[in-house]
């Protein structure tokens, strides 16, 4: 039988393409662990209801913020500039480390390797996704 391939929509399909968006977020919505999706500049583009519970920030609140201003305003600058080399570069992060909820209380969390992004294009913006 062999490997699955991937599913590809093409630039011609944009329809298709921001339907199967759509079920991407409906799936990571009820996802039982908190998701948080970031463009390449570490720009928050999804958060689940699992991450509000565990950060204490809406999805209103999340969504287009930068992630070091939601969780990781204790980095250096140079800690900070570390991670974005790494998102930047698509190599998969692995960590556990401690985060600050919305209301100051300080939490550990473990990062699991994250899907490499894929620019996207569903209109005149580039957007990123999975």
């Amino acid at each position: 039988m062999g490997t699955p391939r991937p599913h590809i929509v093409h630039a011609a399909a944009p329809d298709r393409a921001e339907a199967l968006a759509r079920e991407l977020a409906q799936v990571l919505e009820q996802c039982g662990d908190a998701v948080v999706v970031k463009d390449l500049n570490a720009v928050v583009t999804f958060w689940n209801r699992e991450a509000t519970s565990l950060y204490g920030f809406t999805a209103e609140e999340a969504i287009g913020k930068p992630l070091r201003m939601l969780h990781a305003a204790e980095l250096s600058e140079a800690d900070y500039e570390r991670l974005l080399v790494r998102v930047r570069s698509g190599r998969p992060t692995s960590s556990v480390s401690e985060r600050h909820r919305k209301d100051g209380k300080a939490i550990r969390v473990s990062a699991s390797p994250y899907i490499r992004c894929r620019k996207c294009r569903f209109d005149d913006a580039a957007q990123y996704g999975f």
